[in-house]
């Protein structure tokens, strides 16, 4: 028994080791630190979590740490056309359109990605990331007259 717990201890002991290490190693890359906070739409890290966006507004969110990833849903109506777009201040970002059964419709990268899309009377989502976070962006919704 004792040895069991000797052995425990040790193996705890590198835990704890091993999680300094790393803490340390991202702090010396960048990594975990930013001065981003996250934004007032999170937990939207996965399409379950996704907050809506409706027509004719413009969100202000962050990508507060290099790992986040936003989800965005956007209720269409059957026949209409929408326009999503967004503006990562002169950063590189990336949009991506799917449906609820992660069937991609269409993306784009660059500093002012925009897609263009038709409704169908169901939900669509918007997958945002960029490998240039943190960082602010704006995502606005508008359908096409």
């Amino acid at each position: 028994m004792k040895k069991l717990l000797s052995l425990l201890v040790v193996l705890m002991g590198m835990v704890v080791l091993l999680g300094c290490t790393r803490a340390r190693d991202n702090r010396e890359k960048g990594q975990g630190i930013s001065s981003f906070s996250s934004d007032s739409y999170e937990v939207d890290d996965d399409m379950s979590s996704a907050k809506a966006i409706s027509v004719g507004q413009t969100q202000n969110r962050n990508l507060h740490v290099s790992t986040d990833v936003d989800w965005i849903k956007i209720s269409t109506v059957n026949g209409k056309y929408y326009i999503v777009s967004n503006d990562f201040g002169g950063s590189e970002g990336w949009i991506a359109l799917c449906n609820e059964l992660t069937n991609w419709r269409a993306s784009k990268s660059g500093s002012t990605p925009t897609l263009t899309f038709s409704g169908d009377g169901k939900v669509w989502y918007v997958k945002v990331r960029s490998d240039s976070a943190p960082l602010s962006y704006t995502v606005t919704l508008k359908e096409v007259p």
